[in-house]
């Protein structure tokens, strides 16, 4: 895990340090939320991502749960949406917190999401932050599944869109799904599908290791 940076040590130092500040002064950081996106690779596949799905940024409120190095936050914000982020890990929090982005330190997957402003997301992201493999053997630390997938639902403007990419750690390191044809059985797919969920690949973006599946809903699509 890399270094910890309070959300409080970041605001007061605003003035006086850049994100790039922070990604050079510890390159050393071992933290593989950050490791992940630092090859700069991330930033064209959520483009690809937003391109498929016809994404239009344009006024529209947008949230990360779980940003990396905030590439998504990135592409929002250029394009006129008004982007936010929520993270339990205190580098993320650090490095999207100093390059303007309001950001909510929790983690979302144990605590829920309740505590969030209700239908005002217009599109709601997650990338890798949510292990289905966890939530599949019904983890205690989690909240139930089901409920979690309500939360967000309940984060969504009346038109939003939610988009959700999981990863399937089973704690050895190897975030790759093995058996897909399982997963797809699973509880995780099972409980999305029947809330409304359609399951993609988008080449592009699903074809990264560890992140075989999108799953993707628009509240008020028929």
């Amino acid at each position: 895990m890399g270094r910890a940076y309070p959300v409080e040590w970041v605001r007061q130092r605003r003035r006086k340090r850049t994100c790039d500040w922070l990604i050079s002064a510890f390159p050393d950081v071992e933290d593989p939320i950050y490791l992940a996106h630092a090859g700069g690779k991330a930033r064209a596949r959520f483009q690809t991502l937003f391109d498929n799905l016809g994404v239009q940024f344009q006024g529209r409120s947008f949230i990360d749960l779980g940003p990396g190095r905030g590439d998504s936050l990135d592409i929002a914000r250029e394009n006129g949406a008004v982007a936010e982020f929520v993270d339990y890990d205190p580098y993320v929090v650090a490095l999207n917190t100093l390059k303007g982005f309001k950001g909510h330190m929790l983690d979302y997957t144990v605590k829920g999401l309740t505590r969030l402003h209700p239908r005002k997301y217009d599109l709601i992201l997650s990338k890798g932050s949510i292990n289905a493999d966890r939530f599949n053997r019904k983890d205690p630390s989690l909240i139930p599944f089901p409920r979690w997938v309500r939360q967000v639902a309940d984060l969504a403007s009346s038109d939003g869109r939610i988009v959700l990419c999981p990863t399937y750690d089973k704690g050895d390191g190897n975030y790759a799904c093995k058996d897909k044809d399982a997963f797809l059985q699973s509880m995780f797919t099972r409980t999305l599908l029947g809330n409304g969920y359609k399951i993609m690949f988008v080449e592009g973006f699903n074809d990264e290791r560890g992140f075989p599946f999108t799953f993707y809903k628009r509240l008020n699509e028929r």
